[in-house]
């Protein structure tokens, strides 16, 4: 059982595990739980608005009856690997408030990979940094990149908007434009 208690001070950027049934089992067939970065908090993106506050997650690890899933098998479960579990104390349909998600202390040891397409979540967030608009992560992304800094980028952009890129051809100067419509245009996104 987790040790670790729900909290509602869950931000951007938080690491976080959210239990899919009340028990919190870490480990035997009980335990069912993803892991991963909170990227937003928002109601669902359309068709399927309900108007509850939502963690955007970026799943980083899934548990289901205590057997860990592969990536890909994360992207079959979840469209473009986010979990949209309800803010904590959020009601539900019988009155009582969700609390299904904790926040996972950063420095405690923890079975959860720290990456993704391989590439480490900070090294992700250094590349994600470079190309985003500063005024709102969020809106679409257009830059000019060195080659060499495509995959990370590329996977960067998918990691925290949840959209795929596009890039346009090689220049000269060994750059490469990508692009991506963005977080909030995405299918994860406050539309």
């Amino acid at each position: 059982m987790s040790t670790t208690t729900a909290t509602t001070e869950i931000q951007i950027g938080d690491k976080v595990r959210s239990f899919d049934f009340p028990g919190r089992d870490l480990t035997g067939e009980r335990a069912c739980y993803v892991e991963g970065i909170v990227v937003a908090i928002a109601p669902r993106p359309r068709p399927c608005m309900d108007g509850i506050e939502r963690y955007h997650i970026r799943i980083t690890a899934r548990v289901f009856g205590g057997i860990r899933k592969e990536p890909r098998e994360i992207l079959a479960e979840y469209r473009r690997g986010l979990a949209l579990p309800p803010v904590n104390g959020t009601r539900q349909y019988l009155g009582n408030p969700t609390d299904g998600v904790e926040k996972i202390d950063p420095d405690a040891e923890t079975p959860v990979a720290e990456t993704f397409e391989g590439f480490p979540i900070g090294d992700l967030s250094a590349a994600f940094d470079a190309v985003k608009d500063p005024a709102d992560w969020r809106a679409p992304i257009r830059a000019r990149i060195a080659v060499a800094d495509y995959a990370i980028t590329a996977a960067a952009i998918e990691f925290y908007t949840a959209t795929p890129t596009r890039t346009r051809a090689t220049a000269a100067d060994g750059t490469v434009e990508i692009s991506s419509i963005g977080y909030r245009r995405g299918p994860a996104g406050d539309h």
